[in-house]
């Protein structure tokens, strides 16, 4: 038996044990993916990130996943679609508590916006399922209520 279908089998066994619901599963067993990046290099960050956030017991795992494209060759509109599908994608892997998506490589805050964005049309309004997100979008949020505002001026005292 390869190692591959070895894997399967032990992860279909553990999946059953902890009660996975099959569209998780088929997920988890096989995930979307054009690796067109070194592969040690991909492990390396996300054991390195794992690494990091438990030992600071922060929720955002460490995975590490990406769309194989040069988005300087890529227009705006194509960005924002490659993104939302991909959030598409993953919505069911990701979330407030677990892997929350930070911008990496190619990305920042527009396209924290559009994980955001797409991801609460699944889950519901939920700012905390990404990191580094347009700072306007979080004063104007800050500025619903007169905590948010006093962070808001105490960081903007800050920085």
């Amino acid at each position: 038996m390869n190692a591959l279908v070895a894997t399967n089998r032990n992860f279909k066994i553990a999946s059953r044990l902890l009660g996975l619901d099959s569209k998780l599963e088929q997920s988890l067993l096989i995930p979307f993916r054009d690796i067109k990046v070194d592969p040690d290099e991909v492990n390396a960050l996300a054991q390195l990130m794992t690494w990091k956030t438990t030992v600071a017991d922060l929720p955002y795992g460490g995975a590490k996943g990406g769309i194989g494209c040069d988005p300087t060759k890529l227009s705006i509109t194509k960005i924002e679609r490659l993104t939302r599908v991909f959030t598409q994608k993953i919505h069911d892997l990701i979330g407030t508590h677990i892997d929350v998506q930070a911008p990496d490589m190619g990305t920042g805050p527009q396209t924290m916006a559009w994980i955001l964005d797409e991801y609460s049309k699944f889950h519901g309004h939920s700012p905390a399922v990404v990191t580094g997100k347009p700072i306007i979008g979080l004063l104007e949020e800050a500025e619903r209520s007169k905590w948010g505002i006093d962070i808001a001026m105490v960081s903007r005292r800050r920085l």
